[in-house]
């Protein structure tokens, strides 16, 4: 393990696009505002996107290899944009930008973006794309928009970043937008029957949730053996809606890479069909005839090779007399080791994994449209129920995204605080992780058991400042909710400077353990181009040799106030997943140590007038903290209303399962379990 330093952090601004626009004149350049600052959006066309999102990876002057959220927005209700007043970017950079420009006499730069209101009506897929490279502090926005919100339809992008499979698949399943060329246009989180969009402004949600039909009892008389005689029944409404027309793909079905039709204009349309046959007709003949999109081949889970590579001994058979049938297996969602209710379906050739799917939505808690239902105060407890072991990480990188979009400043003693819970939870989630990470491999209870009862100290800390041991709600727009109790600043520093005693005996007893590594090393090699292009953060991308920590790339907070390291992975295994946690918990105690000598004396918190009937002016903002998980960013847009009109959560939890089968394939049955553990997931992240 190495301990690189922090590299600087670079802005965009609009004239830095102009070799975009240049390169594909279609290409539209808008500047979206909020009270911090601007966002650089390209509003792509669906036959471009392909190809303008190749540009933006591979060329060097971008270098945009990371899509890190992917937002579906339904601009029914939403007010015209209105244009900002510094069309090349961000305020604090517009001066040099400026001054780059008349310096450059030989290239004159193009004209701004018109200022024009955007009155957009339709649906839209908003793509934040970054660079591992550049570090950017504010991600580019690539903008794609469908007008016909009958037939909504844009270009899937799993082709150039496999980062966006499952987040399209969640825009597909929630705004009923089909991705032509997606490899698996399934629904993620709502059930298969279900035929409505729930995230789009003109969704009418049941009155009565406690009568709304569920698809078990339908489910349970198609079941039923027919009497003798009886004539098939006419199909009901919800039959119709499930069975696909002829020629259709079936929405509840794998995508399938068969001559599948695209369906005609007669057919009731389906985004999942949509999809599935655009994807076909791709695999076909390497274009989309129906729609033109450029070549992309799809990503099926038999094209796909182990992000490492296997030891000899786990290699599949390969012209072998041995002949053994396939067995499918379905691991949970009751089962204890895959960390909540989360079940992935596995293909065994006998202990080998040769296929891999996870199942998502057992508990979908329909959090982001709760959230635009209420108001932008009331949603901060229920961020506390996403990463329910890190709840006080979770209210930070809220407030701080309303921060940014109200334009309000936080008092100096609440930014040492909030660094300071926000540490603590970093050790919180590490500690449980180590110990669960050795309970997956077998070791039952003694390892887990002193990790929790360090936990336990940590919680009695979180229990006298916020009055609760795991929902905190402790932070609020502007500060904190209350100042400390007397001592707890003492008690805190007596628990730092003892945790590392903890540290030093479980390393000392585990990471040498030679089954430890024997179950570990070379187990799940996430390679880092692999991490970079499927949007992984945190400290599974780290573990893969990836220098990139939002602590020193974004420096929110006061975290460019205290000095760390950022430590780093050599192989990407589950070996080097959980040294790293043990080594950032140490990097943890020492910005702890940092913050509880300097946190000063005043205010936590804004004067209560300012935060009565809260109302942010209109914008959007995306912003994001390091959780302990990775990469926890909200996509907030504001119609200048009490509650928030677009409200996303960008879940690490999520995004890091990405690469599950590819991780697993090739290693035996219970090597899948230990991967899984090294990802680190909870569940009401990964559902919301």
């Amino acid at each position: 393990m190495n301990l690189p330093a922090a590299r600087p952090v670079v802005y965009y601004t609009a004239s830095d696009l102009d070799t975009v626009r240049s390169a594909f004149p279609e290409v539209q350049v808008q500047v979206r505002h909020h009270a911090h600052g601007l966002e650089l959006a390209l509003l792509v066309p669906a036959d471009s996107a392909l190809r303008v999102a190749r540009f933006l990876r591979d060329s060097p002057a971008y270098r945009l290899d990371h899509v890190t959220n992917v937002t579906g927005v339904d601009c029914l209700e939403l007010p015209p944009r209105q244009p900002p007043q510094h069309p090349h970017g961000y305020p604090h950079v517009h001066a040099h930008a400026a001054a780059a420009a008349a310096a450059s006499a030989a290239v004159p730069p193009a004209p701004p973006p018109e200022p024009v209101a955007d009155d957009f009506a339709g649906l839209e897929v908003v793509y934040h794309l970054g660079s591992m490279v550049r570090k950017l502090t504010q991600p580019i926005l690539l903008v794609q928009r469908a007008a016909d919100r009958e037939r909504p339809a844009v270009a899937s992008l799993v082709s150039v970043y496999r980062g966006t499979e499952l987040q399209e698949r969640e825009v597909l399943d929630l705004f009923g937008i089909a991705f032509l060329g997606h490899p698996d246009p399934r629904r993620l989180l709502m059930w298969d029957e279900f035929t409505e969009y729930p995230m789009r402004r003109d969704y009418v949600a049941p009155s009565d949730y406690e009568w709304e039909p569920t698809p078990h009892g339908a489910l349970l008389e198609k079941l039923k053996p027919a009497p003798v005689g009886a004539q098939p029944a006419a199909p009901g409404p919800a039959d119709t809606a499930a069975k696909p027309a002829a020629g259709q793909a079936s929405p509840s079905a794998p995508a399938s890479t068969s001559t599948t039709p695209v369906p005609s204009p007669a057919a009731p349309w389906s985004p999942f069909a949509a999809s599935a046959a655009a994807t076909a007709a791709i695999g076909e003949t390497g274009e989309t005839t129906a729609r033109g999109l450029n070549p992309a081949l799809p990503i099926s889970s038999a094209s796909r090779k182990p992000a490492g590579t296997a030891p000899a001994s786990r290699q599949l058979y390969a012209g072998s007399d041995l002949q053994t049938s396939l067995m499918e297996v379905a691991l949970g969602p009751q089962h204890p080791s895959t960390h909540g209710v989360f079940r992935m379906d596995v293909t065994l050739d006998g202990e080998t994994v040769v296929k891999l799917r996870p199942v998502f939505g057992y508990l979908h808690r329909n959090h982001e449209k709760l959230a635009e239902s209420i108001t932008w105060l009331s949603s901060i407890p229920y961020t506390d129920r996403l990463d329910y072991f890190c709840s006080l990480t979770n209210n930070w990188a809220y407030v701080a995204a309303v921060e940014k979009l109200a334009g309000l400043a936080v008092p100096e003693r609440a930014e040492h605080i909030r660094v300071i819970t926000a540490e603590l939870t970093r050790l919180v989630n590490h500690v449980a992780l180590a110990g669960f990470l050795l309970n997956d491999l077998g070791a039952i209870g003694t390892p887990l058991l002193y990790a929790l009862q360090e936990r336990e100290h940590i919680l009695d800390l979180f229990e006298q400042a916020t009055g609760a041991r795991m929902m905190c709600n402790f932070f609020r727009f502007g500060g904190c909710r209350a100042d400390l109790p007397p001592g707890w600043l003492d008690r805190t520093r007596a628990l730092v400077d003892r945790f590392p005693r903890f540290l030093d005996e479980f390393e000392r007893l585990l990471t040498e353990n030679e089954i430890v590594r024997t179950r570990t090393q070379r187990i799940g090699i996430l390679h880092r181009d692999d991490a970079i292009n499927a949007g992984i953060t945190g400290p599974c991308l780290r573990a893969s040799g990836v220098d990139y920590d939002l602590r020193k790339v974004d420096s929110y907070g006061i975290y460019n106030r205290f000095t760390f390291r950022v430590p780093l992975g050599e192989i990407g295994d589950c070996y080097d997943r959980f040294m790293l946690r043990l080594l950032e918990m140490r990097e943890s105690l020492n910005i702890l140590r940092q913050a509880l000598k300097d946190i000063p004396e005043g205010p936590v918190a804004p004067p209560p007038n300012k935060l009565r009937n809260f109302k942010p002016p209109a914008g959007q903002i995306y912003s994001r903290i390091e959780s302990p998980k990775g990469e926890l960013g909200f996509h907030l847009i504001s119609d200048g209303t009490p509650k928030p009109y677009r409200y996303r959560v960008r879940p690490p939890s999520l995004i890091n399962l990405t690469l599950l089968e590819d991780m697993c394939l090739g290693h035996k049955l219970a090597d899948a379990v230990t991967i899984l553990g090294s990802i680190d997931i909870v569940l009401g992240e990964v559902d919301r």
